[in-house]
């Protein structure tokens, strides 16, 4: 018996150095990363962007691709749409006073396809943090890799009723927001050492 364990043991060591070993930390490279958030009003459709956010992922680059984390944190105040009044009441719906970040952090891998071109396309599931609310989500996106690091491209559809927030109003309530927004990424992640 506790032969049989000794054994086990040295198994999961194995294992477990060997997740290691191929596992590699990429973090966010801000200068050819961006995020935007689309909607519209009764008067134009609007975005917002940023190009300030932290990000990390945790892969297996070698033989079967995967992603084991995968983590991003933008500050609220770094959202800009080049209006200052919209910018002002898109802080205010966020209530970035109590609540500085919106945060995602994925739970679970759900499905990876390689495709023709060398890439993947993976589902996964997390937890998407918006004003203080946390939902969990399920989004699809494609991802590249190459000797740089890691390329994550897709979008995601949520409400904002869903996190708490009601849609922004501007003249005294003449223009109106729409409740659904659409959350776009163009994210490139690089190895630690680069």
């Amino acid at each position: 018996m506790k032969k049989s364990k000794f054994i086990i043991c040295n198994l999961l060591l194995v294992f477990s150095f060997a997740w290691q070993v191929n596992s590699q930390q990429f973090q966010i490279d801000k200068t050819k990363s961006i995020i935007t958030v689309s909607g519209t009003s009764s008067l134009h459709d609007w975005d917002v962007t940023t190009k300030t956010f932290d990000g990390e992922v945790n892969a297996v680059t070698e033989e079967s691709f995967n992603i084991n984390h995968l983590f991003i944190k933008i500050k609220s105040t770094s959202l800009k749409s080049g209006k200052k009044s919209m910018d002002k009441n898109t802080y205010k719906a966020l209530k970035t006073k109590k609540h500085e970040f919106i945060t995602f952090t994925m739970t679970k891998m759900n499905s990876i396809t390689p495709l023709e071109d060398g890439n993947y396309r993976m589902k996964v599931s997390g937890d998407l943090e918006v004003a203080g609310q946390k939902r969990s989500i399920l989004i699809t996106f494609l991802v590249s890799k190459n000797q740089d690091g890691i390329g994550i491209i897709g979008s995601k559809v949520i409400h904002m009723t869903d996190y708490g927030i009601e849609p922004p109003k501007a003249l005294l309530g003449a223009i109106t927001t729409g409740d659904q927004i659409t959350i776009k990424f163009n994210t490139k992640f690089k190895t630690e050492q680069s």
